[in-house]
C-alpha cells in the first residue's frame, strides 16, 4: 500500500485489508513522505496488529517508488496493491487465490467498484457483465481499453493479485507519474500471458477531486509515450499485429499530447501560441470544447456533490450507500469458485457456448437445435468473431430471451473464440457447460441425458458420441449412420491417465462432445495460440479426472473439409502446419504413455476399455515412437516405414510454441 498524505482514508484502508478472512497476510504501508497524519494513524494501527509494517524514509518520488520499495521488501507467496483511499471486501484475498491456484493463474485481477463521496453517491463497476466475461487480460485489451476503444474504462484501473515469483525483478517504472499501473501490467503480461479476470468485484475503487490519476499534464503525456519507446525497444521481436496496435496508441497519445499542450498555452494565457496551435490542428476544437463544458458545469455542481468522475454512465436505479451495494454483491461472489453445490435436476442451469463468424443460416439452425432441447433451463452466449456484429441479426430474429449475442472485442480468429468458449468463468452462475459451434448441432435429448449422466454416475466431465454431417452447407448434406467414437471407446467412466492413452489411436476429445460442470476440476482452455485441431488433443491430454464415455450419439459434427475458418489466422503452410500438429501430437503421446501405470502399458493392446483395433493402437505405439515390440500386430515392412515416418516428423516438425510448457504445467 502506497500512501502519501492519505491520512482521511488510510485507516479505514487498513482495517479492510488486515479483516480480510485470509489471516496469513503480510501488510506493508510504504510511506511517501506523507506531511499529515499518516505516520501516526499507521504505527496506531501497527501497535495493535503486528503484520502491519511501515516503509518510510521521508521522501517524496512518486508511487512508483514507494510501491517498488515495498516489492522489494515483500515475503509473501502472492502480492497485491490496494490503494490507501480504497476499500476491500473481507473474503477478497481467499476467493481470489482459490480462483488462482484452480486456474493456474500467476496474476489474477477481480472487478472494481467506483465510488464516491460523501457515501452516498452512485457507484458503477469497472466492467459490465459483458465485458467482464472477457476473462483474460491479454496485451490486446490493455491497448484497446487505454485508448478506450471498449466501450468501458482502461483496464490499467485493474488492482490484480501476482504470484511473487512470476514478478521476478519486475517494477514500476520510477520515471512515470501517471499510467505506471498500464506500463506494469503490459510488462508482465508480455512476460508471462494473460492476467485471469474475475467477474466478481470485492475492490471498492474511491474516486474523490483529489485522485491522482484524474489530472493530467503535458509533461505526463510525454512520459508515457518514451514509457512505451522503453517497453518496445525491451520487446523487439513483438508480433507484427500487437506492434500495429501500440502504433495506434502512439498515435493516441500525440493527440492528447497536442490537446493538452492547447490546454497549457490557455492556462498560461498564451493565446497567440494557442490560436495558432488550432489553426494547424483544427480537429483540436472538437475536445476543447468539451472540456469548457465539463469545466462550467463543474463550476456550477456544489462542492459536497462533487464526484470523482463524471464520464463513466451511470444507470439512474444505481443509487444508494456503496457500502449496501457491495454488500448485496457479496453472495455472488463465490459464483466462480469451485465447492459451491449446485443445483440440481431441472433447477440445474446449463450455460452454452456457440462460437460464430460470418455463417448466419448454420448459426440459425444451429439455435434452433437449442430451442429444441428437452431441457430447458439453458442460456447461450453467441461469441461473434465477425467485427460487423453478422451474428446480432441473426439472434435478435431468434426472440428468445435465452440466447445472448456477444461480441468479440477483438477478432480472435475461430481457433482463439472456440478457446474462449472454455473458459471457467461463469458469468450466469450455471451448473452446466457446453460448447456448440455455428455448424454443428444437437439432438433433442443432448442437454438432459448429458445432465442424467453426471448425475447418476457421479462425474464432473462427460465426453459424448456424435455423428458426422457430410458435405455439410451443401444440397447434399446427409447424416452418418454411425458415430465418431463408434470402435474407438466403449460407454464407461474412464480414469484420467488412462482416457489418455486414446490419444495413440488419433482422438481427440472434440469440442461439441463435451459437457462439463462447474465442479470440474480440469480447465479445459488451452491458453495459448494453435489450430483447434490440436486444441482438441491438448484437451484430450489436460483431463484431470473421471470422464465418462457416453456412446448414444446426441450431438452432430459438420464436416465442410476446406470450407471451415477454424485455422484462419495461422500463416504457415499446409505442409509446415501438418508436420508442426504432428509433432505435437507425438510429444502429447509420449507424454501420456509414460504417465499411466506400468500395468496399464503392459495391457494396452489387449485393454478391452478401448474399441479400436488393436493394429490401430499398435500404430500408435510404433510411430510416436514409443515401443517398436508390438507383437505380431503388424508387419515388419510396415512397422518400419511407421517408425521411419515418425522419425521425419521428429526432424521435420516442429512442436507448436506452448505444447512443452504445456505438457509441463497441466495435469498434475
Amino acid at each position: 500500500m502506497a500512501n502519501y498524505n492519505g491520512a482521511r482514508h488510510l485507516k479505514e484502508a487498513l482495517d479492510a485489508v488486515l479483516g480480510q478472512s485470509l489471516a496469513e497476510i503480510e501488510v506493508l504501508l510504504s510511506d511517501d513522505g506523507s506531511t499529515d497524519d499518516s505516520l501516526a494513524i499507521a504505527r496506531d494501527v501497527a501497535a495493535t496488529d503486528r503484520r502491519l509494517k511501515i516503509l518510510a524514509d521521508g521522501v517524496n518520488a512518486g508511487p512508483a517508488r514507494a510501491r517498488n520499495r515495498a516489492l522489494d521488501a515483500a515475503r509473501g507467496e502472492w502480492v497485491s496493491i490496494v490503494d490507501a483511499d480504497d476499500v476491500i471486501l473481507p473474503e477478497r484475498f481467499a476467493c481470489m487465490l482459490e480462483a488462482a491456484e484452480t486456474l493456474g493463474a500467476r496474476a489474477i485481477a477481480d472487478n472494481l467498484t467506483f465510488f464516491g463521496e460523501p457515501n452516498d453517491q452512485p457507484r458503477v463497476t469497472l466492467l459490465d457483465p459483458e465485458a467482464a466475461a472477457i476473462g483474460q487480460v491479454t496485451p490486446e485489451l490493455l491497448i484497446l481499453s487505454d485508448m478506450n476503444r471498449l466501450g468501458m474504462l482502461p483496464l490499467g484501473y485493474l488492482k490484480p493479485i501476482f504470484r511473487r515469483t512470476a514478478l521476478d525483478g519486475l517494477r514500476y517504472g520510477e520515471n512515470i507519474r501517471i499510467g505506471e499501473d498500464f506500463d506494469f501490467y503490459m510488462r508482465f503480461v508480455l512476460r508471462h500471458g494473460p492476467i485471469q479476470l474475475l467477474p466478481q468485484s470485492y475492490y471498492r475503487y474511491r474516486r474523490h477531486e483529489h485522485s491522482l490519476s484524474h489530472r493530467l499534464s503535458e509533461k505526463d503525456v510525454a512520459d508515457i509515450i518514451a514509457a512505451q519507446e522503453r517497453l518496445l525497444k525491451d520487446h523487439p521481436d513483438m508480433d507484427t499485429d500487437l506492434a500495429a496496435l501500440f502504433a495506434r496508441r502512439k498515435d493516441h497519445l500525440n493527440r492528447t499530447l497536442n490537446f493538452e499542450r492547447l490546454v497549457g498555452r490557455i492556462k498560461r494565457r498564451q493565446m497567440g501560441a494557442a490560436l495558432g496551435q488550432v489553426a494547424g490542428r483544427p480537429d483540436l476544437l472538437i475536445p476543447l470544447s468539451r472540456a469548457m463544458a465539463e469545466h462550467l458545469r463543474n463550476r456550477h455542481r456544489s462542492a459536497g456533490h462533487r464526484t470523482a468522475r463524471e464520464s463513466v454512465r451511470i444507470p439512474p436505479e444505481q443509487t444508494g450507500s456503496p457500502t449496501a451495494a457491495v454488500s448485496a454483491r457479496a453472495p455472488a461472489a463465490a459464483r466462480a469458485m469451485p465447492g459451491r453445490v449446485r443445483r440440481t435436476g431441472a433447477q440445474a442451469l446449463t450455460h452454452i457456448r456457440t462460437p460464430t463468424y460470418k455463417r448466419p443460416e448454420q448459426l440459425r439452425r444451429c439455435l434452433e437445435s437449442l430451442q429444441n432441447q428437452t431441457f430447458e433451463n439453458w442460456i447461450c452466449d453467441v461469441y461473434d468473431d465477425d467485427p460487423q456484429g453478422s451474428a446480432r441479426a441473426v439472434v435478435q430474429a431468434m426472440g428468445d430471451p435465452r440466447i445472448v449475442h456477444r461480441q468479440n472485442a477483438t477478432q480472435k480468429f475461430a481457433s482463439r473464440n472456440i478457446d474462449q468458449c472454455f473458459s471457467r468463468m461463469n458469468p450466469h452462475d450455471a451448473d452446466y457447460f457446453c460448447v456448440v459451434e455455428d455448424d454443428n448441432f444437437i439432438l433433442p435429448r443432448f442437454v438432459e441425458d448429458n445432465i442424467r449422466i453426471c448425475e447418476t454416475q457421479k462425474v464432473e466431465i462427460v465426453f459424448r458420441n456424435q455423428l458426422i454431417e457430410f458435405e455439410s452447407g451443401t444440397s447434399n448434406a446427409h447424416l452418418s449412420d454411425f458415430g465418431i467414437l463408434d470402435r474407438k471407446l466403449t460407454e464407461r467412466k474412464f480414469d484420467p491417465d488412462r482416457f489418455r492413452l486414446s490419444l495413440l489411436a488419433d482422438i481427440g476429445v472434440s469440442n461439441g462432445g463435451l459437457f462439463w460442470s462447474r465442479d470440474a476440476r480440469t480447465d479445459l482452455e488451452i491458453h495459448f495460440d494453435c489450430s483447434a485441431t490440436l486444441q482438441e488433443y491438448l484437451r484430450t491430454y489436460t483431463i484431470r479426472e473421471p470422464i465418462y464415455v457416453a456412446m448414444e450419439p446426441l450431438a452432430v459434427w459438420a464436416e465442410n473439409g476446406a470450407g471451415t475458418t477454424r485455422d484462419l489466422g495461422f500463416d504457415k503452410t499446409y505442409l509446415r502446419r501438418e508436420l508442426n500438429l504432428k509433432r505435437s501430437i507425438a510429444m502429447l503421446q509420449r507424454a501420456a504413455w509414460n504417465r499411466v501405470s506400468p500395468e496399464d502399458r503392459s495391457a494396452f493392446l489387449e485393454n478391452e476399455s478401448f474399441a479400436y483395433p488393436v493394429q490401430a493402437r499398435a500404430r500408435g505405439l510404433v510411430k510416436s515412437h514409443i515401443r517398436l515390440n508390438v507383437g505380431p500386430a503388424l508387419g515388419v515392412r510396415e512397422k518400419l516405414w511407421l517408425f521411419y515416418r515418425g522419425m521425419l516428423i521428429r526432424i521435420f516438425g516442429r512442436p507448436e510454441a506452448g505444447v512443452r510448457g504445456f505438457i509441463a504445467n497441466r495435469g498434475h
